[in-house]
């Protein structure tokens, strides 16, 4: 009897491994192999050597879907745009506090620390330094901030353009008769996912792919997880 030989494709937590298993069965690979490797409690899904590169491919499509469906690869611009202000203010705060600290100390005003004489103004310096340093690191993080912003109408606009468009062309019946309703609950997301995005990207091929991918999956979310909690 001849030995087949398999090659692996992945290396995965066991939630993930089996999933991607049978994504890998509904794509029509049946010969599958899947071992754990005990150092690092990881699981090797493998396949036959012909299999291989068909596999290979169908794993980076999983690989995106399961992070995003984990928590979306996308950060957009209000994202950014909240990330960075609240950096700049935090920095801000930290410079400006620590500054009239130091001030307030050496004027004797507060006690916290005595240094005199090459101390005393080696520890002015230093401090004195990083609190600086703070300030600026503030100031660019506010002026990023800002050109942040500048994007986020731009970003908004499309989104709801591409949410509008989906409200008056696709249904969630459409989406449904895409593909075969008898397959495993997890791996209805990739359909419903595809279809989302390539019909979108066919309507408005110039759109950012990361925007597609975000209207996709909220759609989604709100179209059919929503409906069944």
């Amino acid at each position: 009897m001849e030995n087949k030989h398999y090659e692996p494709v992945a290396y995965l937590p066991k939630e993930q491994a089996e999933r991607f298993q049978e994504f890998l069965k509904f794509s029509g690979i049946a010969d599958i192999e899947m071992n754990v490797n005990e150092l690092n409690s990881t699981y090797s899904v493998s396949v036959a050597s012909g299999d291989f590169e068909k596999a290979d491919n169908l794993y980076h499509v999983f690989s995106e879907d399961e992070l995003t469906q984990g928590g979306s690869i996308y950060n957009n611009s209000a994202e950014k745009y909240s990330d960075n202000l609240s950096s700049a203010i935090t920095f801000f705060v930290c410079g400006g506090a620590g500054l009239i600290i130091l001030l307030l100390n050496d004027f004797n005003v507060l006690h916290l620390f005595h240094f005199s004489g090459a101390s005393a103004i080696l520890t002015n310096v230093v401090l004195g330094g990083l609190f600086i340093a703070f300030l600026l690191i503030g100031f660019k993080s506010l002026k990023y901030s800002k050109n942040i912003k500048s994007q986020m109408s731009v970003e908004n606009e499309l989104s709801d353009k591409l949410n509008n468009w989906l409200a008056k062309n696709v249904s969630p019946e459409a989406i449904e008769a895409s593909y075969d309703g008898s397959i495993p609950e997890e791996m209805k997301y990739f359909n419903r996912s595809s279809y989302l995005k390539n019909a979108l990207s066919e309507a408005f091929p110039d759109a950012d792919d990361s925007v597609i991918e975000v209207v996709s999956d909220q759609y989604i979310e709100d179209t059919f997880n929503s409906s069944h909690e």
